[in-house]
């Protein structure tokens, strides 16, 4: 094989989609990809196109940290986060509305003008932050993560043995 030589790429289908996808999205290996829209969620092999699991959710992203981890926003508004396609830990957020869901180190739930962190493993939250937060940017080694809005953005470092 040469650099810039075409490949036969054979294409598979996972079947027609019944809903408006609003995320489409591989985990951090590539063995795995979701779609999300419509209030539902589907984890596919991304080799094969099988179904490996789904259920309802208003948003879902992928753990950096293991790869077979995501979260779930469903829709009486909890936070569910899954280990190795297992619930594991739920939380409901106190006192204010989800909006956004995003993965990384940590899950991140995003109401209108603050941002909280949350535990993979256990669901405990780890810190509030006020600011109205509509990304969010994770270091490799996670020891820093930027928090874009709409005008500025904030880059923090991360103590990752307060977290631990």
């Amino acid at each position: 094989m040469h650099d810039g030589e075409l490949i036969e790429i054979s294409m598979k289908s996972a079947g027609p989609l019944e809903n408006h996808l609003q995320v489409l999205e591989h985990n951090s290996n590539g063995r795995f990809v979701v779609t999300c829209g419509d209030g539902e969620y589907v984890i596919y092999t991304s080799q094969a196109l099988r179904n490996k699991s789904f259920g309802q959710a208003l948003d879902f992203r992928w753990s950096s940290r293991q790869t077979n981890d995501y979260a779930i926003r469903d829709t009486s508004n909890k936070i569910r986060i899954y280990t190795d396609f297992k619930e594991t830990a739920a939380s409901s957020c106190q006192g204010f509305a989800p909006e956004a869901l995003f993965g990384g180190y940590l899950v991140g739930v995003a109401a209108s003008d603050s941002i909280t962190f949350y535990q993979w493993q256990t669901g405990k939250e780890v810190c509030s932050i006020e600011v109205a937060t509509k990304q969010v940017f994770w270091s490799e080694e996670a020891d820093h993560v930027c928090l874009a809005c709409d005008d500025s953005f904030f880059v923090l470092q991360v103590n990752q043995d307060l977290i631990n």
